[in-house]
Order: structure tokens, then C-alpha cells, then sequence
């Protein structure tokens, strides 16, 4: 922080957000609540609860998909990130690979999705592969959800926390109610409708936001040159990254590449967002609102833009009166710089209407998942035939798992809370957990996508698992990290044996390279010189690698595993095989 900070008068500030402020607040909550339950209509059936009978305008859609994919992550945690000494506007460039990736999954993925009705992504897998593949992307993709938007709840109850003062396990499950109501009142039409109008609140929100900091510098004398100035002399408008280091998160070959084959999971293979195109009416609106949610990008430039004029503000101004009471929670977290702001700096209703707007981000994100992982929970037992019971009944099981889910999430985020403590930014704990299975649920739809490399699903699941362990392996060098590579390497090896029983020795020999590979990544170190000393550093690459390496993994021992006599054995092989010689006559 800024020597020259100042602190006149900064024993007597007082929170500007008051009871006007929560009335806007409740308002909003009151209002969306309402706006669901009329938009959702009668769900008579489960194709109603989770596609909305595919009748649903593919604006709506598009800006459901920006609102879930925005969340408080873009509105709290972008700005934290131009906070720290070394910020800068370099987040900003992974937006061009979103944009290619949602291009390629418009015109690639949505037509096959919709050859046939499906309810997700992982049963067109389970249609090219057999349903062992659905099974194991499903459970990818519940696991990657859970862990992935646990985050995002965690982060949702601090904003809660900095702005009531409720014990932070308080404001977990608080959160997660609102977004379990939400869920529960109407399913996918609901979300998404909410979604729409969180979309149009959380844009005027980040508008406003990145108004009222601007003119509360102009109070003070400080012109936007100044500001704009003082930004590019630190560094921080800094945003294009020509070096092609894959330790880096954010250079332009981490966009074009890695942020592309990213993109190309969290829109065309995240039943997070891929359950919402899927509502569509055809496949022309559906690739107009997947291509279209790109306008989301306009939304996070704005946010990086609120946190230069946040970093200006509390770093650089010298600001009568800012002190203690405001800095010292941002130097405990730096993602309370926008929380903190609102809460000493803005007037009531500006505050009410901005933090209406974050919980708007954030709940739309959570409505998202809870819909998504209750979906595959139900299609799970669907595809088995365990279905049985009246469309009534189903939509009660239906509404059970979104609560049973939210119940998850919260415990999840009570779980990050006691192991992460603060540590860090969050938006990119959240990012690189979602790194860990989503390179393998991209690599498997590859497999089914590109028939000549259809082989069955057999040995798919230990692809899979070499996969995650190969994100793990490079994501954390610690004890636990070895200790746990070293317990899943045994139980490959165990579980082959006994479920392939002669064939195992075929496969085992197979993961072994693989299984080199991994340790490879995690136990080399190698010399880097740091202030003119040589010190010993792990093999580590930036989170937006972890999606392609796990997809590499997932595609090139789906291919190797799945061939000789287990492919041959696998009667889920045939689907491929029959598949590939129709098209060829």
C-alpha cells in the first residue's frame, strides 16, 4: 500500500450502508423471486423442469448463460485482482480464446447435440460410447461442479459477512438458501428467466459502480487523466503478454490456446452451460445465444476498469479520511476492496442498487449449478430405468436433489473456508479447481465426437483418473499432493487387476509410462536465478493450461487403453465401430 495514504479523520467513518440500502436489497430479492415463480409456468413434466419444453427465446438463454458465467467472481474478485502489486489488465486477454471456443462449440457441437433430443452433453457421449462414458462424465462433471462453485459460494458469504457482520458459516448457508428457493420454485425456466434480469442488474451495477468511484475521485479534486495516467506509469493497464511461458496465466498464447480448448469444456461440455442451450428452440437460436453470451467479456473489462479506479483510490490518491477502518480488511483479504468501498464510500441507494447487483451475479451462478447437477443426478436414474413414478413425483425427486445439492455446495464452501482461510485470490483457486476434471470430460467427448477415435469405454475411467492426477500433479507440489498420487497410482493398478482380470497385465503396462509422466511433473525441480541467487523451483504451468493438459492425457490414453484385446472385448466398442462404417457407406 501506498506510503502517502493519509488517515485525517479516518476514526470517525461511518458505514453509508443503512436501512435504505437493505430495503433496495430486499426489494430485489422480493421482485426476482416473483419474476421466477410467474415465468416459470406449469411444469408438468420433467422436460419442463429441465429443458423448458425447448421452447425458450434464445436471448433469454444468451443472457442466462452470461449471468452464470459472470457470478461475484467477475464483480468482487476481477477487481481484488488489480490490487495486488503485480495487477494489471492482463485477465483481460483470455477473453479471446472464450470467444473462439464459444465460435467452434456453435458450429461444431450444438448441431450433434441436437440430432436427437438429450439432456446433456455426457448422453451424447453415452449415445458414440456406451453408457459407461455417460456415467463417468457425469460424475466428472458433479465433482467439478461441486468443487468449482463451492468457491463461488465461499466468496458470496464474505460479501455477506463484510456487509452484516454474520459469522461467515452464517453467511454460507444464507446463501445457499436463496439460491436452493430459487432453484426449487421452477427449475431451468426460472433460472434462466432470473438469470435474465440478474444480467440487465449486474451490467447497471458494474456501470455504476465504475461511476460513483470516478466521481467520488472528482470530489477530491482528481481528474479521470490523472487516474488513466497514473494506471499506465504503475503497469497497470497493462494487458498483452507476447511470451510464450506456460508457467504464465495470461499471455496471448494462453488466450488463443489454452483459453480456447478451455472454452471449448465450459461451453460446449459444462452441463452448467450447455444445459441452457439445450432449451432452445433449434439449433440456429442455439448457436446464437452461446455465440452471443461473448458480450460477457464487455462486462469483465468494466470490472477490471472498477479495479484500477479502486487501486487508484486506496493506493495512490491520498484520500482524506481513508485509514484503518477501510484498509485493514482489504489488506486481510483484498477481495473486500469493492465490499469495503460500498460500504464507506457510496450513498444508500447506489450501495443497495450495487450490491443487489453482485448478489444478482452470484445467485444466478448458483441457480446454474444446482439446476445442472440435479438434472444429472435425475437423468442418472432415468437412463438406468429407475424413473418409474408420475411426472409429479419425478419433479418432487427432481426439486429433492436441488436441495440435496445446495445442501452440498454450502458444505463445500464451509470446507474451503477451513482449509484456504483467505489465502490467496480466489478467482483463481476457483478456475484452477475446475481445471482438474475438465480437461477430462472435454478429452472423453473428443473420443466420442471424432469417429475414428471411437473405441468403447471399457478402460475409459482409467484414462480419466490418470488425467485429474496428471492437473494435480502440476497444480500442487506438496506432501499430501505425493502422498495422495502415490495411493491412486496403487489403486489403478489394484482395481485393474480385478476388474480385467488377464487383460490387466496389457493395461497395466500401458499406465505406466503415464504414471512416469505424472511424477515426472511432480517431483522435478529445476534452477532459476531470483535477485541474482539460484534457487530451486517445481515444474509448474498457468491455470488456463490445466483444461488441455488433462485433455491431452484424457484423449491419448482414452486411444492407447482402448485398443488390442480390451477393445476388443468391450461390447460398448461395437457402437463405435457400426457408427463409423454407416458413414462411411
Amino acid at each position: 500500500m501506498d506510503a502517502t495514504t493519509v488517515a485525517q479523520g479516518a476514526e470517525g467513518l461511518k458505514s453509508q450502508f443503512n436501512w435504505i440500502s437493505w430495503s433496495i436489497v430486499a426489494f430485489y430479492i422480493v421482485f426476482t423471486t416473483w419474476f421466477g415463480h410467474y415465468m416459470s409456468g406449469r411444469q408438468a413434466t420433467i422436460r419442463d423442469f429441465f429443458l423448458g419444453g425447448r421452447k425458450l427465446p434464445w436471448m433469454a438463454v444468451s443472457g442466462s448463460i452470461i449471468a452464470t458465467e459472470i457470478s461475484a467472481m467477475t464483480m468482487v474478485a476481477v477487481p481484488a485482482f488489480l490490487w495486488t502489486a503485480t495487477g494489471n489488465m492482463a485477465y483481460m486477454v483470455l477473453g479471446i480464446g472464450t470467444v473462439i471456443g464459444r465460435v467452434l462449440v456453435g458450429y461444431l457441437f450444438i448441431p450433434v447435440f441436437y440430432e436427437r433430443e438429450i439432456y446433456s452433453p455426457y448422453e451424447y457421449i453415452g449415445n458414440k460410447l456406451g453408457n459407461r462414458a455417460r456415467k463417468m462424465t457425469s460424475f466428472l462433471f458433479m465433482l467439478g461442479g461441486a468443487l468449482g462453485q463451492g468457491t463461488r459460494v465461499l466468496l458470496t458469504a464474505m460479501i455477506v459477512q463484510v456487509m452484516t457482520g454474520l459469522p461467515i458459516h452464517w453467511a454460507i448457508w444464507l446463501v445457499g438458501a436463496f439460491a436452493i428457493l430459487w432453484t426449487f420454485m421452477g427449475g431451468i425456466v426460472t433460472v434462466i428467466w432470473t438469470n435474465a434480469i440478474q444480467f440487465l442488474i449486474f451490467v447497471f451495477s458494474a456501470l455504476l459502480t465504475l461511476a460513483v468511484v470516478v466521481l467520488e475521485l472528482g470530489k477530491h479534486g482528481i481528474a479521470v487523466g490523472t487516474l488513466i495516467s497514473t494506471a499506465y506509469a504503475a503497469g497497470k493497464l497493462h494487458w498483452l503478454n507476447w511470451d510464450f511461458d506456460l508457467r504464465s496465466n495470461y499471455t496471448f498464447w494462453a488466450a488463443v490456446i489454452a483459453s480456447s480448448l478451455g472454452s471449448l469444456g465450459s461451453y460446449g461440455t459444462d452441463q452448467l452451460m450447455v444445459q441452457r442451450a439445450f432449451c432452445c428452440k433449434n439449433v440456429s437460436d442455439a448457436r446464437k445465444a452461446i455465440i452471443w453470451s461473448s458480450v460477457s467479456q464487455i462486462v469483465m473489462i468494466i470490472c477490471l476498469f472498477v479495479g484500477v479506479a479502486l487501486w487508484f483510490f486506496y493506493q495512490k490518491a491520498n484520500i482524506p479520511g481513508v485509514g484503518p477502518t477501510e484498509l485493514q480488511p482489504i489488506s486481510d483479504w483484498g477481495n473486500n476492496v469493492l465490499p469495503v468501498f460500498i460500504k464507506y464510500r457510496v450513498h444508500p441507494i447506489f450501495g443497495g442498487i450495487i450490491l443487489a447487483g453482485i448478489l444478482a451475479a452470484a445467485i444466478s451462478s448458483l441457480e446454474g449449478i444446482l439446476s445442472a447437477l440435479a438434472e444429472q443426478s435425475i437423468t442418472g436414474l432415468r437412463l438406468a430405468g429407475k424413473l418409474k413414478g408420475s411426472d409429479k413425483a419425478n419433479i418432487r425427486l427432481s426439486r429433492f436433489f436441488v436441495c440435496l445439492w445446495g445442501i452440498a455446495l454450502s458444505g463445500m464452501a464451509s470446507g474451503f473456508w477451513a482449509v484456504w482461510q483467505g489465502k490467496g485470490l480466489i478467482i483463481e483457486l476457483a478456475l484452477a479447481v475446475v481445471g482438474l476434471t475438465a480437461g477430462g470430460i472435454l478429452g472423453t467427448f473428443l473420443l466420442a465426437f471424432i469417429p475414428r477415435l471411437r473405441r468403447g469405454s471399457r478402460a475409459l475411467p482409467w484414462a480419466a483418473a490418470l488425467s485429474i492426477m496428471s492437473v494435480l500433479a502440476v497444480a500442487q507440489h506438496t506432501g499430501w499432493t505425493l502422498s495422495t498420487l502415490i495411493v491412486l497410482t496403487a489403486a489403478l493398478f489394484v482395481l485393474a487387476a480385478m476388474y480385467f482380470g488377464e487383460d490387466s497385465h496389457g493395461l497395466i503396462l500401458k499406465m505406466i509410462p503415464f504414471v512416469a509422466f505424472i511424477f515426472f511433473l511432480n517431483l522435478f525441480k529445476y534452477t532459476d536465478v531470483v535477485d541474482g541467487v539460484e534457487v530451486k523451483k517445481n515444474l509448474t504451468i498457468g491455470w488456463p493450461w490445466f483444461a488441455s493438459l488433462g485433455m491431452s492425457i484424457m484423449v491419448l490414453a482414452g486411444v492407447i487403453f482402448q485398443s488390442g484385446k480390451i477393445a476388443a472385448d468391450d461390447p460398448d466398442a461395437q457402437i463405435g465401430r457400426e457408427q463409423v462404417i454407416s458413414k462411411e457407406v
